[in-house]
């Protein structure tokens, strides 16, 4: 570990037996000359040098004789040599260098130690306590990077029995290995971020009840809650990089700032999948009241006109960011207690007024009543998000609604109609009482956490007063909600509680209403298929995925049936319209079949996590393919819409579905490298350039099928097909500077359906082609005028079976 972050010298545990030795007279050597060193060896920097050798030679030596020489350790314990290194790191003289090595020894002799007292024995005394509670320089990167590493070190060394050394119940209970490591926890080096996770991790895997209940009250006071308020800033800052990207019409920082948030939510899923339940509630309750209601659902909130909030607008995510946050939400985590009340603040028809106490004051004013429950106003904002003529808003809410389905269908064997919704609801309650824990104030607990960039980045957000977002002056304190919803909740009205009390009052509702609520949300999406002409390809088969499964989810799968029909009718009279413009719609309507634009293979999580998603559309759709071939969007819809229609009608799925136009090829077949009669029709010898050689080939006077064939030497009259084609997907053109050459160009889908092959070079616009001589003019243009007349009559039946 200690060569995590780089210049580690750290010996291999096999080299003491293939190099490098040591006897115990040498270590008593080292320790003497270490002990020769006075404190004002350490301002001489040659001297310095000579101190960093000497403790690397000592660490050589310990580990070597560790596992090999108990007198190597009983001098290590005898001398006390452990409280010398601590001692030194706590010096302010001590130059950078020397703290360097003796972070750097402390982590090797931590990681390579085997013997149980050993490690033991390393960890006691409170020796390595004091060193964690020791004030470095952690402005240095250097410094902390060891620091980190070493504390990373011990924790993966955590286990019941260890934890004792670092977890001090009396006088006052201290736990400074968790403690120290949490404070770097939004640092901007990402693998300081990376290690005080893992080791917040290890800290809440270990199942001791004074541990438990050291961090659990350690948490709720205040970690989660400067952990959530960290997410709120990288929310922020992602809704500022969106806006910068959109104006500069290229991605810059977005993708950064995308994935940098994606990492903290993983890192609090990771929490939840601990499965500790009182840690679990506490987190719910903070990501819920501090980010989730305020900042992402306020976010939905502010596509409407009439949002009250104007002086606090740069302080508001833009409407697409809340979605596509709130889609990364249920994608990353799976915890019943904070994705059921999500769902219910999304989809309910109703909430506790409680809850309302989240939103900024003027909003929350707006919305407050008497009783129990008030209106529910995120829900009304969604559903327009989802009926939205904004193509990307609508689909980004589809994508939500998607996430949200699951969460709204009974659970079985759930007395009374309970929903997931409302799982660990009542926990969370329990939870709060257990801990006696009064929520605290997290202006001051956060302030360290905000850089001086992020400032600059708020002065940024209000100059885009145009963007997606707004104006304001970007000061913290006007955040919507600000820090109230960490705060003591003692205003009027205020429940702290709230989000519990949410859930159980959407837990209480029927099967059928919670249903209709969600069906309701369907109906909305299912409004914005009016639009599907205008969208891309892959926009519609991303869409169809989305409000399949949330109509599947929602017993409502009729009503997508219906809508579903209602746009295939309508994309139907589009491609009708195109069979005016000639047959080179059946090479696109073939193309479009044979790999149909839309029908992505990327799962719907991967398709939504993509950070193009907040930029305008045509920046991740192909707009410039779509306008180069309008025809195959057009054709490319309608195979969408009828496959996703035939799906919902559970009829065969579309991959086995034969294809709907039926070439009639004739009484004869041909089949690669299996001889034929040869006086079944006319015939023409012609001459093949090949990529190989030019060759001798008989040109049949087929009418279905273009056929090459070469001379069956072993059985007269004879012949072997080698390049076999549909004659209605060849084109022939005589070369006008050579009449006695016809070239000969085949569709790059010239064998949907068939099972024809051409062997052949194929050209850099994935167009197969032949160039056939012949020995005079009179047999190119007889050949040609074969090919072309069939091919016009197969092209026009064909056109007739489309058009039905």
């Amino acid at each position: 570990f200690s060569g995590l972050f780089g210049q580690s010298r750290e010996p291999s545990r096999g080299q003491g037996a293939e190099g490098a030795s040591f006897s115990y007279a040498q270590l008593q050597q080292l320790h003497a000359r270490l002990n020769s060193f006075k404190r004002s060896a350490l301002e001489d920097s040659a001297k310095a040098d000579a101190v960093v050798e000497t403790v690397y030679q000592v660490t050589e030596a310990l580990i070597w004789g560790e596992e090999r020489d108990s007198r190597f350790f009983d001098f290590f314990c005898e001398k006390n040599i452990l409280a010398d290194f601590v001692g030194v790191l706590g010096l302010q003289s001590a130059p950078k260098k020397v703290k360097v090595q003796l972070l750097q020894t402390l982590s090797m002799l931590v990681s390579n130690f085997r013997c149980r007292t050993s490690v033991y024995y390393l960890l006691s005394n409170n020796h390595i306590n004091k060193l964690l509670e020791t004030r470095l320089d952690f402005d240095d990167e250097d410094i902390l990077s060891y620091y980190v590493s070493f504390t990373k070190s011990l924790a993966m060394r955590l286990d019941t029995e260890t934890v004792k050394f670092f977890f001090v119940q009396h006088p006052v209970p201290t736990f400074p290995l968790y403690t120290e490591a949490v404070k770097f926890f939004a640092h901007k080096d990402n693998m300081v971020q990376t290690a005080v996770r893992t080791i917040s991790l290890q800290v809440y895997r270990i199942e001791d009840p004074g541990v438990r209940s050291f961090v659990l009250r350690h948490a709720s006071e205040s970690y989660f809650s400067e952990l959530v308020m960290h997410l709120r800033d990288l929310w922020l800052r992602l809704d500022i990089a969106a806006a910068r990207d959109a104006a500069a019409s290229k991605l810059t920082s977005l993708e950064r700032e995308s994935e940098g948030q994606q990492d903290l939510l993983i890192y609090l899923s990771n929490v939840f999948d601990l499965q500790v339940q009182g840690l679990n509630d506490v987190l719910a309750d903070r990501l819920l009241n501090c980010a989730l209601l305020p900042v992402l659902l306020v976010g939905v909130m502010s596509a409407s006109s009439d949002f009250a909030v104007k002086e606090d607008r740069s302080r508001v995510l833009a409407p697409g960011v809340a979605l596509f946050l709130l889609r990364q939400v249920f994608d990353t985590f799976d915890a019943p207690c904070l994705l059921g009340p999500l769902a219910a603040a999304l989809l309910g028809r109703t909430v506790p007024a409680a809850m309302m106490y989240v939103l900024p004051s003027p909003v929350a004013s707006q919305h407050s009543g008497s009783g129990d429950d008030v209106p529910n106003t995120w829900r009304e904002s969604f559903l327009a998000c989802l009926a939205s003529e904004d193509d990307r808003l609508a689909l980004l809410a589809a994508a939500v609604l998607h996430g949200c389905a699951p969460h709204c269908v009974p659970r079985p064997g759930v007395a009374g109609g309970e929903r997931v919704l409302a799982a660990g609801a009542s926990a969370a309650e329990g939870a709060y009482e257990a801990i006696d824990v009064e929520a605290q104030s997290e202006s001051e607990a956060f302030g360290s956490a905000a850089s001086q960039e992020e400032e600059e980045l708020g002065s940024d957000r209000s100059a885009s007063e145009e963007g997606p977002s707004g104006g304001g002056d970007g000061s913290r304190e006007e955040q919507p909600g600000g820090h109230e919803c960490c705060e003591d909740r003692g205003q009027p009205g205020a429940d702290r509680f709230q989000v519990a009390r949410a859930a159980e009052s959407a837990a209480s509702r029927s099967s059928s209403e919670s249903e209709s609520d969600l069906g309701a949300a369907c109906r909305a999406s299912l409004l914005a298929l009016s639009r599907y002409s205008s969208w891309p390809c892959e926009y519609l088969g991303l869409f169809l995925r989305l409000v399949e499964e949330a109509c599947t989810v929602g017993a409502l799968s009729a009503d997508y049936r219906e809508s579903v029909a209602f746009a295939l009718a309508a994309a139907a009279q589009e491609v009708q319209a195109l069979l005016a413009t000639g047959d080179g719609l059946l090479d696109v309507f073939f193309a479009a079949w044979a790999s149909p634009p839309g029908a992505a293979a990327t799962s719907i999580g991967q398709a939504m996590s993509r950070a193009e998603l907040l930029l305008p559309m045509h920046f991740w759709w192909r707009s410039e393919a779509a306008a180069a071939d309008p025809a195959r969007q057009v054709v490319g819809r309608f195979l969408l819409l009828r496959r996703a229609l035939r799906r919902a009608a559970e009829e065969a799925p579309a991959e086995a579905e034969a294809f709907p136009v039926v070439v009639d090829a004739g009484a004869e077949s041909y089949e690669e490298e299996r001889s034929f009669d040869a006086g079944r029709c006319g015939r023409t010898v012609c001459g093949v350039a090949s990529w190989k050689s030019k060759c001798t080939r008989h040109l049949l006077h087929d009418d279905f099928w273009f056929v090459l064939a070469q001379p069956d030497l072993s059985v007269p009259g004879r012949s072997v097909p080698r390049t076999v084609c549909p004659l209605w997907q060849v084109q022939p053109l005589v070369d006008r500077a050579d009449p006695r050459t016809m070239h000969v160009f085949f569709s790059r889908h010239a064998h949907t359906g068939f099972a024809g092959v051409a062997e052949q070079p194929v050209g850099t616009d994935g167009q197969q082609s032949l160039i056939l001589s012949f020995e005079d003019v009179g047999r190119c243009q007889a050949a040609y005028e074969h090919f072309a007349a069939r091919r016009l009559d197969l092209r026009a039946g064909l056109m007739r079976e489309l058009a039905g």
